[in-house]
């Protein structure tokens, strides 16, 4: 089934908004998230980011980067899992970002489509609405950005203007930002996310 859902999050002055649209999503209840007894270790994990973050001045947001050494070691558990530690808090919203092209997951965990595409359609054409690209999950205040559809002809999208105007774009005070990239050990894809993000979790 079709359903619209609209979000507007106000953030001392700043607003973010995804407008009214048809997000297509599935009736089953996502399986990817924490439980209980994980989610514990994730609040400790988002205690420790932010008590880092402050001594860096970067408290009220910032991008943290999840790197796995290889494919299925769980980082995109990780990533999803923390950033809906962040929104446990009152008045935070986080983002997460599936910045893994070739084998992107979290649609899946999150029980959603990609059929509006997704980051590296904006990228290819990068002179649309950002806005449109920010999607609601199941989790209050947890908004996810889709890896969406390879591109035509392969390119340094994530090393581009386009991605460090879009990473700017979502620096927005009580907005944090969690980058699910690909592995180390398959592209360079790590090293380029990395110049992007404030903390880097292996």
């Amino acid at each position: 089934p079709q359903t619209t859902r609209a979000l507007t999050t106000r953030r001392q002055g700043a607003v973010i908004t995804v407008e009214g649209r048809r997000v297509q999503q599935t009736m089953r209840t996502p399986t990817g998230f924490a439980t209980p007894k994980q989610l514990a270790s994730f609040r400790e994990l988002r205690t420790q980011l932010m008590t880092a973050a402050a001594g860096a001045g970067l408290a009220s947001c910032f991008t943290t980067l999840i790197v796995p050494m290889k494919s299925g070691a769980g980082a995109s558990f990780v990533a999803r899992n923390l950033a809906a530690a962040f929104t446990l808090e009152e008045r935070r919203l986080a983002i997460l970002i599936d910045c893994n092209l070739a084998h992107p997951t979290q649609h899946t965990a999150l029980g959603v489509q990609m059929d509006d595409g997704g980051l590296f359609d904006y990228l290819e054409r990068p002179h649309g609405d950002m806005q449109r690209l920010i999607q609601p999950t199941c989790v209050p205040a947890l908004h996810w950005i889709p890896a969406g559809h390879p591109p035509a002809i392969p390119r340094e999208y994530l090393s581009s203007s386009a991605m460090r105007s879009a990473m700017a774009a979502l620096r927005q005070p009580d907005c944090y930002v969690f980058l699910d990239s690909p592995p180390v050990q398959t592209a360079p894809d790590a090293r380029i996310l990395s110049e992007l993000a404030d903390f880097i979790i292996l």
